[in-house]
């Protein structure tokens, strides 16, 4: 895929040769390239653009170290449009143009319940909706009604959202033994089954293109210590595409764009004094993939010392 244009939705803008080119660039993380080109486009109404740029800005897993090395007036340049205090963000100003546009900003303004969550999954935004789930039940003390869970519409990666992340015994029989829901729901897992459970589950997918790369002689053992490193299976849930119109999920995790944010993803899950025993206690389950994030989080450690700032 990667240095090949991108086949695109039909959201508007998504089949102009200048979006597919800046998508391309991104994928390949090549952000000082693709986000100007970006803007660009977003400023002359590109709505693909807009809503990329929009999903960026809310998503710092999304965002590389040129990002993070820029001041902050030219960041809010690259990625917001015109206006307020720090500009605003492409999905507000432009929700109405797109229905997926108007899914982001009715969940973004809480306009809206687990509705919002559907009409993600009837777009084939599968990992949009797992994350709308996610933060309605966080409005409801990290719960949902009976009524929602009770859909058939609902993911099973979230049956655990019950009162006590109970689950009904014919739910729990159906779990793989080393789904992250035995462990929440407090049931048990070890490190080998996780492994079996991350190697075979289309969730494990961004870990294992991850792997498949980086560590191949390993591959499972270093989904296990990536795993770890995200300290949460909801963490996991967050991971792919941001635009599955734009990209799938499967082209999504083998870009460099992916791998870069699942690094991204983990060094922000710790602060920067504990990152370095959290890569310690990774080794020990993989030393491929510490040595792995090590050096992709040595890549925004320039910028800490200049601006004597935490990248958190």
């Amino acid at each position: 895929m990667l240095g090949q244009p991108v086949v695109a939705s039909d959201l508007p803008g998504s089949q102009d040769e200048e979006f597919s080119a800046a998508l391309s660039l991104w994928l390949e993380n090549n952000e000082e390239d693709a986000l100007p080109g970006l803007r660009d486009l977003a400023q002359a109404s590109n709505g693909a653009a807009q809503i990329l740029l929009g999903l960026i800005d809310k998503n710092s897993a999304l965002q590389g170290p040129y990002l993070s090395f820029l001041a902050r007036d030219d960041r809010i340049a690259l990625l917001r449009a015109p206006g307020g205090l720090s500009g605003r963000n492409w999905i507000s100003v432009s929700g109405g143009q797109t229905d997926l546009a108007q899914n982001w900003k009715d969940l973004w303004h809480l306009e809206g319940g687990a509705e919002i969550a559907q009409k993600f999954l009837q777009m084939g935004e599968d990992r949009a909706a797992r994350e709308a789930l996610i933060i309605i039940a966080s409005r409801h003390d990290s719960v949902l009604p009976t009524e929602v869970l009770s859909q058939d519409w609902y993911p099973d990666s979230l049956v655990h959202l019950t009162r006590n992340y109970a689950l009904a015994s014919e739910n729990a029989e159906r779990l793989h033994p080393g789904h992250p829901i035995r462990l929440v729901s407090g049931l048990t897992h070890d490190n080998a089954a996780l492994r079996d459970w991350l190697v075979a589950d289309p969730l494990g997918t961004p870990l294992r293109a991850v792997c498949d790369a980086q560590c191949p002689e390993n591959s499972g053992d270093c989904a296990v210590a990536l795993y770890r490193g995200l300290s949460g299976y909801h963490a996991l849930l967050m991971l792919g595409s941001p635009v599955a119109a734009l990209v799938s999920d499967e082209e999504f995790a083998k870009s460099r764009r992916s791998m870069a944010a699942v690094a991204r993803r983990i060094m922000l899950a710790h602060s920067a004094r504990t990152r370095d025993p959290a890569l310690q206690r990774l080794a020990e389950l993989d030393q491929c993939a510490a040595d792995w994030l090590r050096a992709e989080f040595k890549l925004y450690y320039p910028r800490l010392r200049e601006s004597q700032s935490s990248a958190d």
